[in-house]
């Protein structure tokens, strides 16, 4: 009998949920039992939505909630990282030798014990990477968070992992293959699966008619790493049309390292909190264009920010970057640019045209079941099976 325990001690609000419940969904497919344990606040969230999938076995699905500091700041972060190395260590210790432990978020705290001590004991554990990765190609003083984080991941990846009996899973063939280019010895513990996606929302997502001005906006968290510098020089470089009214510039979601108020020509919507995901959906379904201003050195993570546009069935404008070049593989859903002067141009070429945006519908189609949870299932469930663990 194949089981396997999901455990969260991160989750609030809506952080994750669609790859959240998409591993869920896909732990159903490849495993007879799966139990998920996440935050209590978290678990009102996901067992609504859950119910609701047409692609989940949910009779395979135990839901066990627990207590966690589920405040929304910098500090309370800490602290459920803090109780979290507790948690994921007890969860680890008392797991069942023919079960599969997933964490779908990694603590950095505990990883190293865990990665030393599995050598000898040889449990079944993989630990899932998000966005920290960016941490490898940034200059994080030792004295911050992330900083600790970053020397934690190398001496992990360095030292650890490939002696460990354990893996890692990561979003994307892309992100495998440069991790393996800067740590070669951890190839065999690199599970790798394309970002997966479910659609939490029956909107028919039919070809927006354009109004009287283009509406363009980032979708997803905007930071520095995610081009919010981008953003802002796009912002100054568009100002006659943002001005005149023939264009509206958006950034849809939280943002961090600004004061907004000092940057009026961009329309900031759910900027200090979670959007719920029918708030989210809502607002991209008022996009004519999604814009994603990530650099080429965007190598370490995956974006699901581009899997909103494939499944809202919006066109995108981006910057050429490491990740999409994997995901689209070639497919054609807009304009890919190689610099921010490139993307005014476009954006100011599509304003005078005054047409409407193209349809990609069976381009969408196609991407869209590379993300499914059918299809992943299958290459994860063949991944396992090869390495062992089932």
């Amino acid at each position: 009998m194949r089981t396997v325990k999901i455990v969260d001690f991160y989750s609030i609000k809506a952080f994750h949920e669609v790859f959240n419940l998409s591993l869920v969904c896909i732990c159903a497919k490849i495993a007879d039992k799966v139990t998920y344990k996440l935050p209590r606040g978290y678990w009102q969230n996901i067992a609504s939505k859950l119910s609701t999938l047409k692609d989940c076995d949910i009779s395979k699905v135990v839901l066990k909630p627990k207590p966690a500091f589920e405040r929304n700041s910098k500090a309370a972060s800490f602290v459920r990282h803090v109780l979290g190395f507790w948690i994921c260590l007890w969860e680890y210790l008392t797991l069942k030798r023919d079960s599969l432990l997933i964490f779908n978020y990694t603590n950095y705290f505990s990883l190293p014990i865990i990665l030393v001590v599995n050598r000898w004991v040889k449990k079944r554990v993989i630990f899932t990477i998000h966005g920290e990765l960016e941490l490898l190609e940034k200059d994080v003083p030792i004295y911050k968070v992330s900083g600790i984080f970053k020397r934690i991941i190398l001496a992990s990846f360095r030292h650890w992992l490939h002696k460990s009996n354990a893996y890692v899973l990561v979003l994307g063939d892309s992100i495998k293959k440069n991790l393996t280019d800067l740590f070669p010895d951890i190839e065999n513990n690199i599970i790798s699966i394309c970002h997966p996606m479910i659609n939490l929302d029956r909107t028919d997502w039919s070809v927006k008619r354009r109004g009287d001005k283009l509406v363009v906006g980032t979708v997803g968290v905007m930071n520095r790493a995610k081009g919010l510098d981008s953003l802002i020089k796009l912002s100054d470089l568009l100002k006659d049309d943002i001005v005149a009214g023939r264009l509206e510039l958006r950034c849809v979601g939280r943002v961090s390292g600004i004061n907004l108020s000092d940057y009026p020509l961009i329309k900031w919507i759910g900027s200090y909190d979670f959007l719920s995901r029918e708030e989210f959906n809502r607002n991209v379904k008022e996009l004519d264009y999604v814009l994603y201003l990530y650099s080429d050195s965007y190598k370490f993570c995956a974006s699901g920010a581009i899997l909103d546009a494939l499944m809202c069935h919006r066109p995108i404008i981006s910057l050429q970057n490491n990740y999409f070049d994997y995901i689209l593989d070639g497919t054609k859903i807009g304009y890919m640019l190689p610099s921010v002067d490139s993307v005014c141009a476009t954006i100011i070429d599509l304003v005078a045209s005054n047409d409407n945006a193209p349809s990609f519908d069976r381009e969408f189609d196609g991407l869209l079941r590379k993300t499914s949870v059918s299809v992943i299932s299958a290459s994860l469930e063949l991944q396992l099976i090869d390495r062992g663990v089932f």
